[in-house]
């Protein structure tokens, strides 16, 4: 008899993998409505479009917008794209390494690199020369006609005159002094700024005071602090970083108002605790097609993880580009309706596109390895496995015009594999194909792994197996 088995889920492969072994590569789940053919579902992630190469390269910083155009670091170049993806270099940083952060305001945009600040005035770009400017800035945010920066190794942050970059006055600073944690990252949400140190997070809000405009709130302290200073990522609903506290743990938090509430599973924590070095992860946000995504690279341990947080996802999956384990996007902002990417390698720039099925020319791999299939231990028959996959999805010509589907199994908790078997997902309008594979032995536990490399559009809704049980 065909039965339904568990099949589609997010990535959850942790300690164990004979307890559960799942993994998502470049797909991500989404619960579907009531009435639904399924409850939840696999999509397979947007591509990589070029549009332009520009800088020296590599991408350093997150995407900023400024006066309807956009600006990355790219190597030692500050670089300007516009609505019609024309690029400009418009000046130089004296480093090519570091982290950079970035923030706007009315009249300029700001640039930190961990040692120095600099500005864009929309006309010239300039290195800031005030003697009044803090040493070694990592993060700067704007926030009520202020940029602030934190002043390295400290718990001292500075604020700018008012919409003047360039000015800093000598008595324009503070402490978040609740606790002796220096400020590793800092960002604004809701009118409110987050300081956020190695195992504390001080919450100060704008108080209107003469003398200094920020307060802390009486109960603003959290005892969440940040493991990865550049993980730290803004967005509608508030904050989102790789949090560390003094018992030593590793995960990701959400933050909004004076709440601060962790995002990662188990064994997502497991994944990261097993990273050696998670101080370099890089952190991003983006939102398209009505869904929105942390994205959070270990560029040391070359490792991508995205949570989906949309409310009908909030789960985690991986992203990777082919022949390395990261996803090669190191930058990410909006322009228009488009999401543009900046490269980890070099000085590529890119359209994040839900409909181009490859990265800058490059295959995708699309994998999913299933939930363990087991009955109290007894031998199980498989003697037919159907996959529920968007068919006829195929092109017109080239690789994926009859595209592929690979499945293999393990029967020893993901130590070893079967071979590789192939079959087709179907030509252009074969829209009523059956993918199904025949006769795989026998087993008492089970794990199917599949993987789509063909440049075409995926769907996973479930899986289906005809399978006889054993006497014992």
């Amino acid at each position: 008899m065909r039965i339904e088995i568990p099949f589609v889920g997010p990535t959850y492969n942790g300690r164990s993998s004979k307890v559960n072994a799942q993994r998502t590569v470049n797909m991500f789940p989404k619960l579907e409505k009531p009435g639904s053919k399924t409850r939840i579902a696999l999509y397979g992630t947007p591509g990589l479009k070029r549009i332009g190469v520009q800088g020296v390269g590599p991408c350093r910083s997150n995407g900023v917008k400024f006066k309807s155009k956009l600006y990355f670091v790219s190597g030692t170049d500050f670089v300007e794209i516009d609505s019609n993806n024309s690029f400009a270099t418009l000046g130089a940083l004296e480093t090519n390494s570091s982290r950079c952060e970035m923030a706007s305001g009315r009249n300029s945009i700001m640039v930190v690199d961990g040692i120095s600040g600099y500005v864009f005035n929309g006309t010239s770009f300039s290195k800031i020369l005030d003697l009044d400017f803090p040493d070694s800035p990592s993060h700067v945010t704007y926030l009520r006609s202020r940029f602030i920066v934190n002043k390295g190794s400290t718990d001292e942050f500075y604020i700018s005159d008012d919409e003047d970059a360039t000015s800093w006055g000598p008595l324009n600073f503070a402490s978040a002094e609740n606790n002796p944690d220096d400020i590793l990252a800092h960002a604004a949400t809701e009118n409110d700024l987050y300081l956020i140190g190695g195992s504390t997070c001080q919450i100060f809000y704008n108080s209107g005071n003469p003398d200094f405009p920020f307060d802390p709130y009486p109960n603003g302290t959290v005892e969440v602090g940040i493991e990865a200073p550049h993980s730290l990522s803004q967005f509608s609903g508030g904050l989102v970083w790789l949090a560390s506290n003094d018992e030593g743990d590793t995960f990701v938090v959400h933050a909004a108002g004076l709440t601060t509430t962790p995002i990662s599973t188990s064994e997502i924590d497991w994944q990261i605790s097993r990273i050696d070095f998670k101080a370099d992860a890089i952190g991003a946000i983006y939102r398209q097609s009505g869904r929105t995504f942390y994205i959070l690279t270990f560029p040391s341990a070359d490792k991508t993880f995205c949570f989906d947080l949309t409310p009908d996802g909030r789960d985690w999956h991986e992203r990777k580009s082919y022949g390395i384990g990261r996803w090669r996007v190191s930058g990410i902002g909006y322009l228009g309706n488009q999401v543009i990417c900046g490269d980890y390698q070099n000085a590529n720039f890119y359209n994040l596109d839900f409909n181009e099925y490859r990265d800058d020319g490059n295959i995708i791999e699309r994998i999913r390895i299933a939930p363990v299939i087991h009955k109290s231990r007894k031998w199980m028959t498989f003697w037919e496995l159907i996959v529920d996959i968007k068919a006829g999805t195929g092109l017109t010509f080239g690789q994926g015009l009859a595209p592929q589907i690979m499945l293999r199994y393990s029967d020893d908790g993901g130590k070893t594999w079967s071979s590789e078997l192939w079959e087709t997902i179907g030509e252009i309008g074969e829209y009523s194909r059956e993918v199904k594979w025949e006769q795989l032995g026998d087993s008492k536990e089970r794990i199917f792994e599949i993987k789509v490399t063909d440049p075409v559009e995926v769907e996973i809704l479930g899986a289906y197996a005809d399978i006889t049980l054993g006497d014992f």
